[in-house]
């Protein structure tokens, strides 16, 4: 789908997220220990699993490290530049690992800029961190034994464009040139300056 939209007149950018701002489309919370660092107790931090290609399509900067790659494993994240102020006060966040104790650690690979979200208690936050969405080629899954069973998965698919409303027909398009049966749900248009004043 990327690929097809890349190829149409006016589409600046395309990506896959859990969610916008905001909402980003999740939540971790408990307490983090850095290496290195400090403890934030008892926090609730936004999470959002995006694609590379989410950081160029909002047009939220990169300001230390990198974006994801392709090559990148389910530990390696992009925090914002408020949570890696807070976990490493004056210190370099890239490279360092953190983690909500009893669950894995992370190893930051990216820092980006902050984008002001929802966190406990609808409040407003500079905390976001990011887990990649990476699509990699997989082969056919194999047919299970027995009756089918219907099952349920949903992603928002983010399109920047210079016409939004003419994009719509050719973004249904791209994707159902890929899967004729894929759903598509509730498309909303989002202006510019809806998502800029999330940005700080």
């Amino acid at each position: 789908v990327f690929e097809r939209l890349r190829r149409v007149p006016g589409v600046t950018g395309a990506a896959i997220a859990m969610g916008l701002p905001p909402g980003q489309g999740g939540f971790s919370w408990g307490t983090i220990e850095a290496e290195g660092g400090v403890r934030l107790p008892d926090v609730r931090v936004p999470r959002n699993n995006v694609s590379p290609q989410y950081f160029p399509t909002l047009r939220i900067p990169i300001v230390a490290g990198r974006n994801f790659t392709a090559d990148d494993t389910s530990d390696r994240v992009i925090i914002s530049r408020g949570l890696a102020d807070r976990l490493w006060p004056g210190g370099s966040a890239i490279g360092r690992r953190f983690r909500f104790v009893d669950s894995e650690w992370q190893t930051v690979v990216g820092v980006a800029a902050n984008v002001e979200t929802r966190g406990a208690g609808d409040a407003r936050t500079d905390f976001q961190l990011y887990n990649a969405w990476i699509t990699r080629p997989t082969a056919p899954p194999t047919a299970p034994a027995g009756p089918r069973r219907r099952t349920f998965d949903w992603r928002l698919l983010i399109v920047r464009a210079d016409n939004p409303s003419a994009a719509i027909a050719v973004i249904k398009r791209a994707i159902w040139a890929v899967d004729p049966k894929q759903p598509v749900e509730r498309i909303a248009l989002v202006r510019r300056n809806q998502l800029a004043r999330f940005k700080r």
